[in-house]
């Protein structure tokens, strides 16, 4: 037996501080484990190369002057963009194409462009296609460039507007049909490209293009495909190659301390869960082979008000319970633990066991000897 003057500091403070402490420890070992693993994390990223992206982007733009046969109405030889223009007075149309193709690492670009009319005839609702002919208007033009990231094809034609439109009225008149007819002029451009610094293979093709309509009074220009701005990305895998060896063997090292920090948490863990067990068990079996002997109420007197003798074992307190004749009340401390004691005018034997004492299976047993 040992006395003591405030038991309630004893409660509250050496077993209970024991157990504060213990989460306090496994809280800062949880905390060492999160750092330790976003130190692996960063130190594996840095010794390792990332995937590279390698990009394209094309650009176009068209633009056109529509030249007139000699009339009494205008004096400008030609119109520009965005102007109503007659049929009848329509002599030729030039075209301008202004395309650009850029990458973002020095490449191998092997590309071929060419210019094309295409003359298409529907029916008025579009449903079928009752003419479709292609014409070369510049033959394809192939070019090899190296150790560059960009190329750029500036081409000027002549359309010969007259010729197509008079193709599209010979056809409505001499197959009688009420149609739509239209031709459309673009610039094909395809690219074969091998970038040096990764050496990856890339291949586009792309055309910008505008529309005239044709067998009409006024001519209509639709310029939807007239602008091209598109950005492609190639993703690069890097296939794990080791960048920094030394960065490597840290984070080796970081990657061995944290799996010695989560052994010692599950480690920590575990233990808790079977000291926790043995209290039940330990409990569990005061209560059945001393259910006579114990009273259970719910709540503790003020110990402030007593003279307090602890009590280290069971037994003990029974032997107390036999000289005093008085009965053992027991009172369980939710989450913490229990307390057995006997009361007698201002003296109280007690004997408390926390839930998170780390005693041995053994020392449960030795309480009932």
């Amino acid at each position: 037996m040992k006395t003591q003057g405030k038991a309630k500091e004893k409660i509250n403070f050496q077993e209970l501080h024991n157990e504060k402490k213990f989460y306090f420890k496994l809280i800062i070992k949880i905390v060492i484990l999160i750092v330790l693993i976003s130190i692996s994390i960063f130190l594996l990223r840095a010794s390792f190369t990332a995937d590279n992206l390698l990009s394209y982007t094309e650009t176009g733009s068209i633009d056109y002057k529509v030249y007139l046969k000699e009339n009494n109405f205008y004096k400008d030889k030609y119109l520009g963009k965005n102007m109503t223009y007659i049929t009848s007075l329509v002599d030729y149309i030039a075209i301008d194409f202004n395309y650009d193709f850029e990458t973002t690492e020095k490449s191998n670009l092997d590309y071929t462009y060419s210019v094309y009319a295409n003359l298409v005839i529907t029916p008025e609702d579009n449903s079928k296609v009752l003419f479709d002919e292609k014409y070369v208007l510049q033959d394809i033009t192939s070019k090899k460039i190296s150790n560059t990231n960009e190329y750029n094809i500036i081409k000027a034609v002549t359309l010969d507007y007259n010729y197509y439109n008079d193709l599209a009225n010979t056809f409505k008149t001499t197959y009688g049909v009420n149609c739509n007819s239209k031709l459309i002029v673009g610039l094909l451009v395809d690219t074969n490209g091998k970038d040096i610094k990764y050496e990856t293979e890339f291949n586009n093709s792309n055309e910008i293009n505008v529309t005239f309509s044709l067998a009409k009074k006024q001519v209509d220009i639709n310029m939807e495909s007239a602008n091209l701005d598109s950005t492609k990305d190639i993703t690069i895998k890097s296939n794990g190659l080791i960048k920094n060896k030394g960065l490597l063997m840290v984070s080796i090292i970081f990657i061995l301390a944290t799996i010695m920090v989560m052994i010692s948490i599950a480690k920590t863990v575990y233990n808790l869960r079977v000291q926790k067990d043995e209290y039940t068990r330990y409990i569990e079996k005061i209560l059945n082979n001393y259910d006579r002997a114990i009273v259970e109420t719910q709540y503790l007197p003020n110990l402030d008000d007593y003279e307090v003798i602890e009590i280290n074992k069971f037994t003990e307190l029974l032997d107390v319970r036999d000289t005093l004749r008085l009965p053992i009340i027991y009172t369980p401390i939710e989450g913490k633990g229990s307390c057995f004691y006997i009361r007698q005018d201002r003296t109280i034997y007690i004997h408390y066991v926390s839930c998170t004492s780390l005693v041995p299976v053994k020392k449960f047993d030795s309480l009932f000897m």
